[in-house]
């Protein structure tokens, strides 16, 4: 049987414990500026292709959830998220601590789906509402269910489409400033993955490469494509 609950609730993988094992005994100046901590710092900025991410380590979930929302969002923006996922259900009111809402929309099986996010979008946002801006997903869901690739790609496009505050607000030159360095580390990231695993989609595939398209195993899967 295969056990989704989450990752800390089983024991250590023995790779780790024979690590710790070893290091049991190293003096460190703790407070996340040992060698390890800053080797683990490393690897993580090499494997996301940023040399210059700022990486923090933290202990579970939640507080990933609300340090993450807090840090994507202005004071005045909300979370669109399933009725039953994990920040409206599991999380005690972290993420609406700092503020910011969390709309919850009706999921039966807890996926968001595009439509979803078009009928939160579609009604009225003025000076006297908040502004719908990050949608949160877990895969898998709270309630067991798991988002196909197809689904993921759907709610990216969707995400994308519906991204559209410089339509309206050309002129907002710290917006333009943010899309733009965004523009440029979604490129840099795609590149990167692009050299390490293949073209990403069928219009990225060149004549050099012949149609090498969909060839298993997907990187998330077991590692990359071979």
């Amino acid at each position: 049987m295969l056990y989704f609950r989450n990752d800390y609730g089983a024991g250590a993988h023995p790779a780790v414990l024979e690590a710790l094992c070893q290091t049991n005994m190293d003096l460190t100046p703790g407070y996340g500026t040992d060698k390890y901590t800053r080797q683990a710092e490393e690897t993580i900025r090499d494997l996301c292709g940023v040399p210059d991410a700022a990486v923090h380590f933290l202990m579970g979930g939640t507080q990933v959830n609300k340090t993450a929302i807090a840090a994507f969002l202005r004071p005045y923006e909300a979370v669109l998220a399933a009725d039953s996922g994990h920040i409206c259900v599991h999380e005690a009111g972290a993420v609406e601590q700092d503020g910011h809402a969390v709309l919850r929309l009706p999921a039966p099986d807890g996926k968001l789906t595009p439509e979803l996010l078009r009928s939160a979008m579609a009604g009225p946002v003025n000076e006297h509402t908040v502004v719908p801006r990050l949608a949160y997903i877990s895969n898998t869901t709270e309630l067991g269910t798991v988002y196909t690739r197809s689904e993921l790609l759907a709610l990216r496009r969707c995400c994308d489409e519906l991204g559209l505050y410089l339509t309206t607000h050309a002129q907002d030159q710290e917006a333009l400033e943010l899309y733009w360095s965004y523009v440029k580390l979604l490129k840099e990231g795609q590149e990167k993955y692009q050299k390490m695993h293949g073209p990403l989609l069928q219009t990225d595939l060149t004549p050099e490469d012949g149609y090498a398209w969909l060839k298993d195993p997907w990187p998330w899967d077991f590692g990359g494509n071979d």
